[in-house]
C-alpha cells in the first residue's frame, strides 16, 4: 500500500513508484531558460507547444548557483497524477472536489517545530539574497525575471482577520524585493492588500513553495464557488481528511504551511507599485496558460521580504505555462464549480431548494458562466493543430453558444425567482 501524501516529498515518492510518472536528473541545469526547456522536450513533450501533452515529472538534483536545492517540475501536469495524488479516480476529480468546497475542515496551527523553519535566513543578515536563496528559474529568454510560478500566498483580512490562500505570479526584483500581480477584483488577497492600503497599513504575507498538491488544486476555486472569508486550506483539508498545519512565521503577523519546502515572509507595501520588468527590460513577464508571453505589468504590488525559511536539502517546485498542469489546476476545481451549479439548479428546479435559502444566488448562473471559458480555452488549446483552419467559425460558434446559454439561464433564473416571489405573496395573503 502507497504511503499517505503530505507534503510534497511524499508526493514525489509516489510518483516515483508509479512507472513513467517521475524523471530524476543529476547534469547541471542553468535555472535561466535551460531548466524550462529541458522541462519542455523530455517532461510535457512541448509544454510551450500546442497541443500541449501528457509528459512525466522531473526533479533536477544539480541546479546551477543553488547548491544543496533541488526543482521540481510537473508534478501536476496529467490527471492520472493527480487523481494518484488525491487518491480518486481521474474521472471523478470534480466531484471529489465539489464535495470537498462543501465540507471543509479548517487549518489548524501547530506548536510543533515546523519543518518548514529547519533553515532561516532574515533580510537583516549581510548575506541576504533572495536571488541566491530561492532557485526560481526564469522560464524563458524574455522574462521579466526568475518567476515563484507555485507560491501559496497566505494573508488576513485587515478587518475580519479571515485568512485566504491564492497563487499569484511572483517576480523577484531584488535582494529582499518580490513582485506580486493581482487580477483587478479576481483573488481575495488583492482585497486584502487595497484595504490594507486604505488604512495605510502594510499586509504581512507568507509564500509556501512545495507543499502536498492537495494544497495547490485547493488554492485554485475563484468565487463565487468559494467567495470572500473562505479559507481554501480547508478544501485540501477535506481532500485528505485531517487539518492542513500552520506554523507561525518568525519576522511577520502571518501564518506558513508548517510542512512546505520553502517559506517567504514578508509584507506588502501600501502605495507602491513596480514595473514588473523593471531588470530586464524586455516588455514580457512570463507564458501564461493559453499560450501567449504576457505582457510585463506596470501595475505590480511590492512585497517587502523580511525573511526566507526552508527544510535542509529543499525542493523548489515551479511550472510553466501553457501545460498540463495549468489543465489540472484550473480545470478540475472548474469541473466541480460547474458540477455545483448543476446540482443546485437541479435542485432549485425540484424544489428541493428554496431560493431564499440560497445567499446571494439569484444569478447565481450568470455569475459562475465565466468559468465556462477555462475549459473552454483549454479545449481549443488543446487541439489548436485541428482547429487551427477553422477558427473563425468556431470561436464564432463558441460566442454564440455561450450567449445562446447565458440568455436560456438568465430568463430560467428570472422565472424561478418570479415564481418563488409570487409563491411568498399568496403565502402572505393567505396568512393576513
Amino acid at each position: 500500500m502507497a504511503a499517505k501524501v503530505t507534503d510534497l516529498r511524499s508526493a514525489l515518492k509516489m510518483l516515483e513508484d508509479m512507472p513513467g510518472q517521475l524523471i530524476e536528473t543529476d547534469v547541471e541545469v542553468e535555472p535561466m531558460a535551460e531548466l524550462s526547456g529541458v522541462y519542455r522536450h523530455v517532461g510535457a513533450g512541448g509544454t510551450v507547444m500546442r497541443p500541449t501533452k501528457e509528459g512525466p515529472a522531473m526533479i533536477f538534483n544539480n541546479v546551477k548557483g543553488h547548491p544543496g536545492a533541488r526543482v521540481a517540475i510537473g508534478v501536476l501536469a496529467s490527471r492520472t497524477r493527480v487523481g494518484a495524488l488525491l487518491e480518486c479516480d481521474p474521472k471523478d476529480l470534480g466531484k471529489k472536489l465539489y464535495h470537498s468546497v462543501d465540507n471543509p475542515i479548517p487549518p489548524v496551527l501547530t506548536e510543533e517545530a515546523a519543518p518548514c523553519q529547519e533553515v532561516v535566513h532574515k533580510a537583516t543578515d549581510p548575506d541576504f539574497d533572495l536571488y541566491k536563496l530561492v532557485p526560481a528559474p526564469t522560464n524563458t529568454p524574455v522574462d521579466a525575471g526568475p518567476y515563484i510560478t507555485l507560491g501559496m500566498c497566505y494573508a488576513s483580512h485587515p478587518d475580519t482577520g479571515a485568512s485566504d490562500v491564492t497563487i499569484h505570479r511572483l517576480c523577484i526584483q531584488g535582494k529582499d524585493e518580490l513582485s506580486i500581480f493581482f487580477t483587478p477584483g479576481a483573488r481575495h488577497i488583492g482585497a486584502m492588500a487595497e484595504r490594507a492600503e486604505e488604512l495605510g497599513q502594510r499586509l504581512p504575507i507568507s509564500i509556501s513553495i512545495g507543499v502536498d498538491p492537495a494544497i495547490e488544486i485547493g488554492s485554485c476555486f475563484e468565487p463565487p464557488t468559494t467567495p470572500m472569508g473562505y479559507d481554501e486550506l480547508a478544501v485540501a483539508g477535506a481532500l485528505r481528511g485531517e487539518a492542513v498545519r500552520l506554523c507561525k512565521c518568525l519576522t511577520v503577523n502571518e501564518c506558513a504551511i508548517a510542512n512546505a519546502e520553502y517559506v517567504i515572509e514578508g509584507e506588502v507595501v501600501p502605495n507602491v507599485r513596480v514595473q514588473e520588468d523593471q531588470n530586464s527590460h524586455t516588455g514580457y513577464a512570463m507564458p501564461e496558460f493559453p499560450g501567449y508571453t504576457g505582457p510585463a505589468s506596470d501595475q505590480c504590488w511590492m512585497i517587502k521580504v523580511t525573511a526566507v525559511t526552508h527544510r535542509k536539502n529543499p525542493i523548489m517546485q515551479t511550472c510553466i505555462g501553457p501545460s498540463e498542469e495549468h489543465v489540472s489546476m484550473a480545470g478540475i476545481p472548474t469541473e466541480a464549480s460547474i458540477y455545483g451549479m448543476v446540482i443546485l439548479f437541479v435542485c432549485l428546479c425540484t424544489k428541493v431548494v428554496k431560493l431564499d435559502d440560497v445567499k446571494d444566488t439569484g444569478m447565481f448562473l450568470i455569475e459562475i458562466m465565466p468559468l465556462m471559458f477555462i475549459p473552454a480555452g483549454v479545449g481549443l488549446m488543446k487541439s489548436w493543430g485541428v482547429l487551427k483552419p477553422l477558427v473563425v467559425p468556431v470561436l464564432a460558434i463558441t460566442v454564440v453558444s455561450l450567449i445562446a446559454v447565458m440568455a436560456v439561464s438568465g430568463r430560467v433564473s428570472q422565472k424561478i425567482i418570479a415564481k418563488n416571489d409570487k409563491k411568498g405573496e399568496s403565502e402572505g395573503a393567505l396568512n393576513e
